[in-house]
C-alpha cells in the first residue's frame, strides 16, 4: 500500500471474480479530482487497449472516491531496464534495439487515450509497466491537483517524479499535450541514462524547471542520431505550442526508426494469469499445517505431480497464506544451471574454512537462527543433486524430529521419499497430489455470452471439451486457450474467456523463416533457456523469435514452465539442424552473460553459468568475477569442494585476462 496526505493506492483481489485489482482512493476530493475519475472511467470503459490498464469500477461517496483497476503484471520502467544486456557504456543502436518496440508499445496506448478524449497526465516510468517480453502498459493516471505536489525521494530509483510538463507544475492551462513532454523525458533517460530535470530535493527540482530547457541528448551521447535527437528536444520544448501536435505526428517523425511491438502469439508467460480454479481444498489443508506449526507443531508436506499441474501457482498461494499468518516464509526453486539455488535466503550456516570439508553438524548450525514459525517452500526438486539433497533430508529430520518449528514443502515432478532418514510413513509427514481439473472447474475459466440457457449450455460445452483435450492439465489448458484465442474461437473478456460460434478451425502454422536459427541460438547457448534472455540477447528480431517460440509451442517441439520468477523454454536443441550456422557467437553469449548478471535470483549461485557465457565471449575478467561470486556462494552454503574448484578457475582466468 501507498499512500499520501489526499490519497491510498492499495492492491487487492476483487470477491466475485477473483481477479487481481489495485484500488486508488482519493480522500475528501475536490468536486475537479471526482470529474476527473469519472471521465477516467467513462473514457476507459469504452477503451480495450492491451497497453492501457483496465477500468474494473468506479465509486463515489461523501469521504471519498474510489477507482478501481486490474492489477497489471509486470516490471515498473527503470526496474526492466535495469536488467536488460545493457551495460553504462552501450551504444545508442544497442539502446535503440530495446527502445524502439518499448515506444511503439507507448505511442500506441497514448494514441489510443488521447483518441478517447483523455490524457494521462501523470506518465513517468513508474506508471510504465512493462511484461515479461517488453510490452508496456500504462497504469495509474494523474491528477493535476496531487501530481504538482510531489516531492523527490532521495535518489527516486523508480522514477516517481521529475517527469511531469511544466504546464502541470505550474498548474496552467493543461492539455493532453503535457503526455507528449512526459514521454520525451521517459525517452532522454534512456537513451542518456541520465534525467533531463534533474533534481533530489523540491529546490533542485523546481531550479530544473526554472531553467526551461533541457541539455542536447549529445552531449551526454554524442552518437545520438540528430534526428532521434531533434525530435526528443521537440517533445520537450517548454511551450506546448512548439511540440508535435499530436502522438500520431511524433510516431510519424520516428517513423524510420520505430519497430513493431512483440506479436501476439502463444505466449503463456506474457498473459494475465486467469483465476486460479480448482485448488481450493488445498488452502484449507495448508491453513491446517499452519495452524499447528504455531502451536509448536512441525510438518513436511510432499507434494509431487506431473510440469503444468498447478504446483508453482499452488506454492504461490501457500506462500501468501503462510505472510497472512505471521509466518517467516521462504520460496525458492532450483533454476537450470544453478540448481542449489533452491537453499538460497534461508540455508545460512556460520561461515566455515572452505579449504577444509564443513562441519558434521552444518545443518544444525545453519538451523539455529530459526527462531520463529518459518515455512520452507522448495520447488522443482526433480533437479537437485545428491549433495544438496542430503542436506535438505536433513532438515525434513529436523522437522519430523520437532526441534524447530518448521513447515517444510517439497514439490516437483519427482521428490525422493528419503527414507534413510525418515520412515516413509512418518505422522508428520503429509503427501499432497494434484488432480486433472474438472469441466467444472474449467468452466470458471469461461464467461457465457448471456445467461439464457443456451449461452450458458454452449459454455459447458467448451469447457468439457478443453478439459477433455487438455487431460485437466492446466498448463496445457492455458496453451488451448490461447490458441483457441488467437483462432477466433474464444475472446478474452475481464479476465475471463467467452465461447464465440463460428470461430476458425485449427490449422497447420508455417514454420517461420527464422525458426533454424532461434532453435540453433537454443542449442548453442544451453537449455532450457529464459524467454526474456533469448527476447533481449539473440542478434535477431524480436518479433521473429515469439513467432518461432509459438509455432514451436504449437507443434509440440517446445515445452515451457515457470521457475522461480522467469519462465524458460527447453526442446530446440532436440529440434536444431547442425547446418545452421550462427554469427555474432561472441557478442551474444558476452550479452548472455550479462543479462544474468542482471537478473541473477540466486545470491550468486547462479553465477557459474554467467562465467560460462562471458568464458565464450572472450571476456576473461568478467569471468574470472563470475567464477569468484560463483565460489562465494557455494561457500556460503558449505559446498567446500565446489568452492575450491571455482576458485582456482578464478584465478586461471585471472591470469589469462592479465
Amino acid at each position: 500500500m501507498t499512500q499520501s496526505d489526499d490519497h491510498d493506492v492499495v492492491a487487492g483481489v476483487e470477491v466475485r471474480g477473483g481477479r487481481q485489482v489495485v484500488l486508488k482512493r482519493l480522500r475528501n476530493p475536490e468536486r475537479s479530482a471526482t470529474r476527473r475519475l469519472s471521465a477516467i472511467d467513462h473514457a476507459l470503459r469504452g477503451l480495450d487497449h492491451p497497453g492501457v490498464v483496465r477500468i474494473v469500477e468506479f465509486k463515489e461517496s461523501r469521504a471519498d472516491a474510489w477507482l478501481v483497476t486490474e492489477r497489471v503484471p509486470g516490471r515498473r520502467l527503470l526496474d526492466w531496464w535495469s536488467r536488460l544486456p545493457l551495460k553504462p557504456t552501450a551504444r545508442f543502436e544497442d539502446r535503440w534495439r530495446h527502445i524502439a518496440p518499448l515506444l511503439t508499445g507507448m505511442l500506441d496506448a497514448l494514441e489510443a487515450l488521447h483518441g478517447a478524449h483523455l490524457g494521462h497526465l501523470d506518465l513517468k516510468p513508474a506508471n510504465i509497466l512493462v511484461d515479461q517480453v517488453g510490452v508496456p502498459t500504462l497504469v495509474d493516471f494523474g491528477f493535476p491537483e496531487l501530481t504538482s505536489d510531489d516531492a523527490p525521494d532521495e535518489g527516486d530509483p523508480l522514477g516517481r517524479v521529475g517527469f511531469g510538463a511544466p504546464e502541470l507544475v505550474d498548474g496552467v492551462s493543461i492539455s493532453r499535450l503535457a503526455d507528449q513532454f512526459s514521454l520525451g523525458l521517459v525517452l532522454y533517460l534512456l537513451l542518456t541514462g541520465r534525467r533531463a530535470l534533474a533534481g533530489l530535493t523540491p529546490a533542485e527540482l523546481a531550479h530544473a524547471y526554472e531553467v526551461g530547457r533541457v541539455q542536447p541528448l549529445r552531449e551526454w551521447r554524442p552518437e545520438t542520431p540528430v534526428d532521434v535527437e531533434e525530435v526528443v528536444l521537440r517533445m520537450l520544448e517548454w511551450d506546448p505550442e512548439k511540440r508535435f501536435p499530436s502522438i500520431a505526428a511524433v510516431r510519424e517523425a520516428l517513423a524510420n526508426r520505430l519497430k513493431p511491438a512483440p506479436a501476439h502469439v502463444l505466449q503463456p508467460w506474457a498473459v494475465r494469469p486467469p483465476e486460479f480454479v480448482g485448488r481450493e481444498p488445498f488452502a484449507a489443508v495448508f491453513r491446517k499445517r499452519l495452524l499447528e506449526l504455531k502451536t509448536g507443531r512441525a510438518s513436511v508436506v510432499r507434494m509431487v505431480a506431473a510440469a503444468g499441474a498447478g504446483k508453482t501457482r499452488l506454492l504461490d498461494a501457500w506462500a501468501e497464506q503462510a505472510a497472512d499468518e505471521g509466518c517467516v516464509v521462504h520460496r525458492v526453486s532450483c533454476l537450470p544451471g544453478a540448481p542449489r539455488a533452491v537453499l538460497d535466503g534461508w540455508f545460512e550456516p556460520p561461515p566455515c574454512d572452505p579449504s577444509k570439508p564443513p562441519p558434521a553438524d552444518l545443518v544444525d548450525q545453519a538451523l539455529a537462527r530459526f527462531k520463529e514459525p518459518t515455512v520452507l517452500l522448495l520447488d522443482d526438486l526433480e533437479d537437485l543433486d545428491p549433495s544438496a539433497w542430503a542436506r535438505v533430508l536433513r532438515v525434513v529430520k529436523a522437522a519430523t524430529d520437532g526441534r524447530h518449528a518448521l513447515l517444510v514443502v517439497l514439490a516437483g515432478r519427482n521428490v525422493p521419499d528419503g527414507t534413510a532418514m525418515v520412515p516413509d510413513d512418518h505422522p508428520r509427514i503429509f503427501r499432497v497430489s494434484l488432480p486433472p481439473l474438472n469441466p467444472k472447474a474449467v468452466a470458471r475459466l469461461l464467461r457465457p455470452e448471456s445467461s439464457d440457457q443456451e449461452d450458458l449450455e454452449v459454455r459447458d460445452g467448451a469447457a468439457e471439451g478443453l478439459c477433455r483435450e487438455s487431460k485437466g492439465n492446466p498448463g496445457r489448458l492455458l496453451l488451448l486457450l490461447l490458441r483457441d484465442e488467437a483462432g477466433g474461437r474464444l475472446r478474452r473478456e475481464r479476465g475471463r474467456w467467452v465461447p464465440v460460434l463460428g470461430g476458425d478451425e485449427p490449422r497447420m502454422t508455417p514454420q517461420p523463416p527464422l525458426a533454424p536459427h532461434v532453435l540453433a541460438w537454443m542449442k548453442g547457448l544451453g537449455e532450457p533457456l529464459e524467454v526474456q534472455l533469448l527476447l533481449t540477447c539473440l542478434p535477431l528480431p524480436g518479433s521473429g523469435i515469439l513467432e518461432t517460440l509459438g509455432w514451436g509451442m504449437d507443434e509440440g517441439l517446445l515445452s515451457f514452465r515457470l521457475r522461480g520468477e522467469h519462465w524458460y523454454l527447453e526442446g530446440g536443441a532436440a529440434a536444431a539442424s547442425s547446418r545452421t550456422e550462427l554469427y555474432s557467437v561472441r557478442e551474444t553469449h558476452g550479452r548472455a552473460g550479462t543479462w544474468l548478471s542482471n537478473n541473477d535470483s540466486g545470491s550468486g549461485l547462479a553465477s557459474e553459468r554467467i562465467a560460462d557465457h562471458h568464458r565464450q565471449a572472450g571476456e576473461m575478467a568478467e569471468a574470472s568475477d563470475a567464477y569468484k561470486d560463483a565460489a562465494k556462494a557455494m561457500a556460503a552454503i558449505g559446498a567446500n569442494s565446489d568452492s575450491r574448484r571455482l576458485l582456482s578457475l578464478s584465478a586461471t582466468f585471472r591470469r589469462s585476462r592479465g
